[in-house]
C-alpha cells in the first residue's frame, strides 16, 4: 500500500497482526477489550429450584474461574484468547480430558497453527504439529463470519485504514527526528565543487539537522554563507487530522469510544458515561455471549 502525507510518501506498509499492533490505537482498543472482560468473573454454575448457583464443586468451575491450564491463570488464558479473536477473527483452545472425556485444561491454540475443514457434516481442526481433532475437542469462538464457522480478521478487513494510520506514524516519527525541518537551502557566495558540496551537506545535516534536538543547536555559518529554511508544518500537511482520522476508525472498527483510545476532542462529562455504557452493551457483551 502507498500513502502520500505531507511530502512524504510511505510505500509497501505491511498490515498484518503483528505489524497492526505497532499503530498506537490498534493496541489501545484490542487491550481495553480483552482487559474489560478478562478480569470478569468466569463461573460454573447449576440449576435449581430457585434459579441458579454457584457449582464449585465441578472440575470446570476451576477451569473458568482460576486455572485454565498449568501455566496459565484465568486472566491470561482469556487475554490471550481475546486477543487472538480481535487479531486473527478466531480464537482457539485445545480441551485436554481426562479417561472418561471430562475437561481438565484448556491450552490456547495460535490461529496460524489451526485449519479449519469440513468432515462428513462435522467439523475438524487441524493443528500442526498436533494432529486432527474433532470439534468436541477445541474451543473455537468465531469473530465476524459469513460461512457460520470461520470468523474474518478486523484487520484484514480494515488494512487500508490501518496502513493509513501507521504511515501517518512513521512520517511523524521522521518529522521529529529530522529536527522537525523538512528541508532548507544553504547560499554561498561563491561557487563550490561537488565534493565540497557534499562535505557541506553532511556536515549541516549531521551537526544542526539530525534528531529532534537538532533543531534548537545554533548554527554557525561562514565563507559569507546564508541559510534559508524551507518548513512545512504538520497542520499545513494535514498531518495531524490525519491521525484524529485514524484513530477514529479504529475506534469505529472494534467499537471502542474515543475516549478510552485517549482521544478526547469530542468528549464531554455528560456523554463519557453514555459511551462507556454503550462500550460494555455493543462491544463487550456480544463477545461474551460467545464465549458462553
Amino acid at each position: 500500500l502507498d500513502y502520500a502525507i505531507g511530502n512524504v510518501s510511505s510505500k509497501s506498509v505491511l498490515v498484518n497482526p503483528d505489524t497492526a499492533l505497532n499503530f498506537s490505537a490498534v493496541y489501545a482498543a484490542i487491550r481495553v477489550i480483552s482487559e474489560t472482560i478478562s478480569q470478569l468473573p468466569f463461573c460454573y454454575y447449576i440449576k435449581t429450584n430457585n434459579g441458579r448457583e454457584k457449582y464449585i464443586e465441578s472440575p470446570l468451575y476451576l477451569l473458568g474461574h482460576s486455572e485454565p491450564n498449568h501455566i496459565q491463570t484465568k486472566y491470561i488464558f482469556f487475554e490471550t484468547l481475546i486477543n487472538t479473536l480481535l487479531l486473527y477473527g478466531n480464537a482457539y483452545a485445545y480441551i485436554q480430558r481426562d479417561g472418561v472425556g471430562t475437561a481438565i485444561a484448556l491450552t490456547c491454540l495460535h490461529p496460524d497453527d489451526v485449519q479449519v475443514k469440513e468432515k462428513g457434516g462435522r467439523l475438524v481442526y487441524e493443528v500442526r504439529n498436533q494432529g486432527i481433532y474433532d470439534a468436541s475437542d477445541i474451543l473455537h469462538i468465531p469473530d465476524l463470519t459469513l460461512d457460520g464457522y470461520i470468523g474474518k480478521s478486523r484487520i484484514s478487513a480494515a488494512r487500508d485504514n490501518i496502513a493509513l494510520g501507521i504511515a501517518a506514524q512513521t512520517y511523524g516519527k521522521n518529522f521529529f527526528e529530522s529536527g522537525a525541518k523538512i528541508s532548507g537551502v544553504l547560499k554561498h557566495p561563491g561557487q563550490l565543487g561537488a565534493d565540497a558540496m557534499q562535505s557541506l551537506s553532511q556536515q549541516w545535516h549531521r551537526t544542526y539537522h539530525s534528531g529532534y534536538a537538532g533543531g534548537f543547536k545554533t548554527a554557525v555559518l561562514e565563507e559569507g554563507m546564508d541559510y534559508k529554511p524551507i518548513q512545512l508544518s504538520p497542520s499545513d500537511a494535514q498531518f495531524l487530522t490525519t491521525r484524529q482520522f485514524s484513530i477514529l476508525e479504529v475506534a469505529r472498527i472494534f467499537r471502542v469510544p474515543p475516549h478510552l483510545l485517549a482521544d478526547l476532542d469530542r468528549a464531554t462529562f455528560s456523554n463519557i458515561e453514555h459511551q462507556s455504557t454503550e462500550f460494555l452493551n455493543y462491544c463487550i457483551s456480544p463477545i461474551l455471549k460467545k464465549l458462553e
